[in-house]
């Protein structure tokens, strides 16, 4: 073998480590004390054991660094529990999903590493627990071929069930078994993966599964080098990049993101492990500094207050493997304060890198991304097959994301297994967004409704949003997303646009055309955390964010507010373990059906305001007045600084 251990090249620099003061030798080691006090129960839990795995691998990385037995015997303790489990999971996909995946990785880990330790009984039982779950998975993946996540490239089971079934193999080729079944296959589906996945690092599912999916396609790239099979850290462009799709998509002081996608709450999203091995892979400083600050400055929130299992605190042993203390801290300001991410259709722009930045992010593009959308149909249609789950991506095109200093001023509604449209700051036609509604893969379902009317029917071709690259100037930011492709097409929306235009600090203007065949009712939709203070049909106040938000139309409309809870299992392992939001909803529709409107809105923590004089509309803020065209037909729209 290339390696002489499994994943670790070599134990010596990291005993060195181990002994130093730094921040990271610390972290481990805390985490080994809060680790070894917990009981190991002999009966699987009545939940997801994904965080078992961590445990075996802490113990046994522990054990090879230091050779204290107590190390050794806690990683045995796990090891024997989880291989006498009769299944691993709970309640639902026993021993075929994440549960077992997770634990398959780190036993076969903990076993490589631990092999010369171990008594003939306990390398009996280790052996076959990986023989067997790996079976398992690799009949599951035969039998499943093109239905789930086996042939599910851009979905987070696929590279975590995928990196579990991988890992067993090389372990087993490493010790004289026959792994070469779950090698092939494992490389093959990878090469699929890493060759479809957006090259600009963008992440449909949004930061918190980004987190914890997106984590498992830099352990399996790291895995394959180490095994000498290809290293996809030099041909993924999506590796290269995606580190930057994160930070972009933080907050003002970067403790949590923006939430785009399914997200279990504003903290879960900081995987320092990926931040340091991305910073060792790339040299990069700024990998590194984001790292660092999530174990030193983050940590305790990311922790008590994340949903995301296995949770944060037992990846301290995987933060320690690869942390590389020869990378240098770089400084964020020496960064754009923008990034495009074409694929997904999104653009990020902060006013600063400071705690109490403008962070303003828009999103209108293809469901699940540009790549996968176009690609992933004619894979359906050639074999048969349904190679892509949407589901955590929102009904989300023409929506943006807010925050200044510690202040969200749009709320998401976060995790939801119901998605609505109305549960977003969007532009609905008779209520409507999207063909379906209630449902998880909102998107793909409504294609697929239009496939069951029209076997014609192309939705890489026919159904998706667009955004026009950004535009630059010395007055701010502006572009212009398109959606009317995704309304139901009874409603025969003509033009469904929002145009934004920033400085970049303190205001974000947004001018909307809603354009129907016959007269709808057509409105716009924001959903807050703070109730506003109405001091009239389109003007409000948010005084906790520091928001005045103005409206005006070319239209009479009304207005209406509501509370919504939107509260969500994350996984029926842990039926009791609910997310919950709650919006603050406006609607502003017109007050009749129409078969054109203009909203024009100003979110600004500066004051301004807002007029429509004939076909423009002017915008006085911090002494300056801007004017922007009301487009007509497929214009766009036109701005300038009068």
């Amino acid at each position: 073998m290339p390696y002489q251990n499994f994943m670790v090249d070599d134990f010596g620099p990291l005993k060195s480590l181990f002994v130093s003061n730094s921040y990271i030798s610390r972290r481990f080691k805390d985490e080994l004390e809060r680790e070894i006090a917990i009981e190991v129960p002999l009966v699987h839990p009545k939940q997801s054991i994904t965080y078992i795995s961590l445990y075996m691998t802490n113990f046994a990385l522990a054990y090879r660094i230091t050779g204290e037995k107590r190390y050794l015997d806690a990683a045995l303790a796990w090891m024997r529990a989880v291989s006498n489990y009769p299944g691993w999971g709970n309640d639902k996909n026993i021993d075929v999903d994440l549960s077992a995946s997770w634990n398959l990785w780190g036993l076969s880990l903990a076993f490589d590493w631990l092999y010369e330790e171990f008594s003939e009984e306990d390398r009996e039982l280790f052996t076959n627990a990986i023989e067997h779950h790996c079976d398992i998975f690799l009949d599951f993946v035969d039998s499943h071929l093109g239905h789930g996540w086996s042939t599910e490239y851009w979905q987070n089971h696929n590279w975590i069930n995928m990196t579990g079934i991988a890992s067993a193999g090389y372990v087993m080729n490493r010790r004289g078994l026959d792994g070469h079944r779950a090698i092939e296959m494992t490389e093959a589906n990878f090469a699929k993966v890493y060759e479809e996945l957006a090259e600009d690092g963008s992440n449909y599912e949004g930061c918190s599964y980004w987190r914890y999916g997106g984590m498992w396609l830099f352990m399996y790239a790291w895995i394959s080098r180490s095994e000498g099979y290809r290293d996809f850290f030099k041909t993924s462009g999506y590796l290269q990049n995606t580190f930057y799709y994160r930070l972009y998509q933080s907050s003002s002081d970067l403790s949590r993101q923006l939430n785009f996608g399914d997200t279990h709450d504003l903290y879960s999203s900081h995987p320092a492990c990926v931040y340091f091995m991305y910073a060792r892979e790339y040299r990069d400083g700024h990998a590194q500094k984001l790292g660092h600050k999530v174990v030193t400055e983050f940590l305790a929130d990311e922790w008590s207050k994340s949903k995301v299992h296995p949770g944060i605190l037992p990846e301290a042993g995987l933060e320690f493997i690869f942390f590389d203390p020869t990378v240098e801290e770089k400084d964020f300001t020496d960064l754009p304060l923008h990034r495009e991410f074409a694929d997904l259709g999104l653009v990020s722009i902060r006013s600063s890198w400071e705690k109490d930045a403008m962070c303003f992010s828009f999103k209108c593009g293809y469901p699940g991304g540009k790549k996968q959308w176009t690609h992933g149909w004619p894979i359906n249609r050639k074999n048969g097959w349904q190679c892509m789950s949407v589901s955590h991506h929102h009904p989300d095109n023409l929506c943006y994301q807010l925050v200044k200093g510690e202040r969200y001023f749009v709320a998401d509604d976060g995790y939801n297994r119901v998605s609505k449209a109305f549960n977003h700051g969007n532009l609905l036609v008779d209520g409507c967004f999207t063909d379906a509604e209630g449902v998880s893969d909102i998107y793909r379902i409504s294609a697929e409704q239009r496939i069951a009317k029209d076997s014609s029917f192309r939705p890489d071709e026919e159904y998706y949003g667009t955004l026009s690259p950004l535009c630059i100037s010395r007055e701010g930011y502006s572009a212009e997303g398109r959606s009317e492709k995704i309304y139901p097409l009874e409603l025969g929306v003509e033009r469904a646009s929002r145009y934004f235009f920033t400085d970049g600090r303190s205001f974000v203007f947004f001018l909307s055309v809603l354009r129907t065949e016959e007269p709808r009712k057509l409105s716009l939709v924001t959903n807050t955390f703070e109730r506003p203070i109405r001091k009239g049909i389109g003007d409000y106040e948010y005084p906790e964010t520091g928001v005045t938000y103005k409206v005006v139309s070319d239209c009479h409309i009304e207005d209406t507010f509501s509370v919504h809870v939107i509260e969500s299992i994350m996984t029926p392992q842990e039926p009791d373990l609910k997310c919950r939001v709650d919006q603050q909803s406006l609607d502003l529709s017109t007050s009749k059906k129409e078969k054109s409107c203009c909203f024009a809105e100003l979110v600004s923590y500066d004051g301004g305001e807002l007029a429509i004089e004939k076909d423009r509309v002017v915008l006085e803020i911090a002494g300056k007045r801007y004017e922007f065209s009301i487009p007509k037909m497929d214009e766009g729209v036109k701005g300038a600084v009068l």
